[in-house]
């Protein structure tokens, strides 16, 4: 009996005490669970706020979210081993960054490097894609397009945190190598373009110079063959004159003949005749060199000097005619000698396509070989 009393009474305890362990077993569960309601509840908060609530209501959410977790951690130091905790430490983290860049635009970007590329290589769950820019071998990421990413860990994060969030699979030290070779290959080619850039500037100053060249050839030819041909007018004139070269004013006085008006271009003493020397004719042809309303033809036919060497009987006013006429005579002569300049010529010639100018100036222009028909 005595046995019996002493089994029935460690029965007993053994049944008190695991009722006592199951109990606080229990407590605890509770607890656990009721803490970590806590967290959940706040979560949720969070999560409806990310749709329906201005960015500073969401940051208090956030705190309060902080604060469940910190509580639920603080009760049992085992509790920061569980993976819901970890996810929804990530998700407060994210959610921070994202907000701290809301107002990113498209254009705004973080360079491999940047604080904002470590933030996002550091966090494999952030799903985002860098670029490679070419220009500089480097890796860049849009920073919306980071926050974008980090809204979304935070979403799944916050309503499932016990499940694994997705990690990406992309290699960034594989993505870099490859940017740095896209970089090397397209500075090759920015060289080997300016090279041949070059190169075909070069041909082109090379190709221009040549035409150059040849322009100023076949103009200096030109004028060669223009001067040529004036020197031969020259000579075939001093060869017509030479019978007067050692004439003069005073034997003309003495009855010697009369040289012709084309010899004022080599013979300097001829230049010098006034227009009393020359006859009715040659006077008449140069009429027009002045304007036509002054000078009618009925002037040269009723010339009292025509047929003479003098002027000697010729009336004040014919007098008058033939110094006006004498003045249009040296203008043409003068323009006569200034056109054994190219230049001068090529100008001469363009006035005398003129009808107006070839009447006015017809010596002129039936000497240089451009009087208007």
């Amino acid at each position: 009996m005595e046995m019996n009393r002493r089994t029935g009474s460690s029965l007993v305890a053994v049944v008190l005490m695991v009722g006592a362990g199951l109990a606080l077993y229990a407590f605890y569960s509770f607890k656990r669970q009721t803490d970590w309601d806590e967290v959940q509840t706040a979560a949720i908060r969070v999560d409806s706020g990310l749709r329906h609530e201005t960015s500073i209501a969401l940051r208090s959410r956030v705190a309060d979210l902080d604060a469940a977790l910190t509580r639920y951690v603080t009760n049992s130091s085992r509790r920061q081993n569980e993976k819901r905790v970890a996810s929804i430490k990530q998700a407060i983290e994210s959610l921070e960054w994202a907000m701290q860049h809301e107002n990113a635009t498209e254009r705004s970007v973080t360079w491999d490097g940047d604080e904002g590329f470590s933030y996002y290589e550091r966090r494999p769950y952030l799903i985002a894609r860098p670029t490679c820019e070419e220009s500089t071998g480097k890796l860049l990421l849009g920073t919306a397009e980071l926050a974008r990413a980090s809204l979304t860990y935070v979403q799944s994060a916050l309503m499932m945190p016990e499940q694994q969030a997705p990690v990406r699979t992309l290699d960034l030290d594989s993505l870099r190598t490859a940017c740095t070779a896209r970089s090397e290959a397209l500075k090759n080619q920015e060289v080997t373009a300016e090279a041949e850039k070059r190169k075909a500037s070069e041909r082109a100053t090379i190709e221009q110079e040549a035409q150059e060249e040849t322009r100023l050839r076949a103009r200096q030819e030109q004028q060669d063959e223009q001067r040529r041909l004036e020197q031969e007018r020259l000579n075939s004139l001093r060869t017509q004159c030479a019978p007067f070269v050692n004439s003069s004013r005073e034997a003309l006085k003495s009855g010697a003949p009369l040289p012709p008006r084309a010899c004022s271009e080599v013979l300097g003493w001829v230049r010098s005749l006034t227009y009393e020397y020359f006859d009715k004719d040659a006077m008449c042809h140069l009429r027009a060199s002045c304007t036509d309303d002054f000078f009618e033809r009925e002037h040269c036919d009723s010339c009292s000097w025509a047929n003479t060497h003098s002027a000697e009987g010729a009336t004040s006013s014919v007098r008058q005619l033939h110094l006006e006429c004498w003045e249009c005579i040296n203008i043409d002569e003068d323009l006569i000698v200034r056109a054994g300049d190219p230049a001068m010529k090529a100008i001469l010639s363009d006035n005398c396509s003129q009808a107006v100018y070839s009447a006015k100036h017809p010596f002129l222009c039936d000497r240089i070989g451009a009087r208007h028909r």
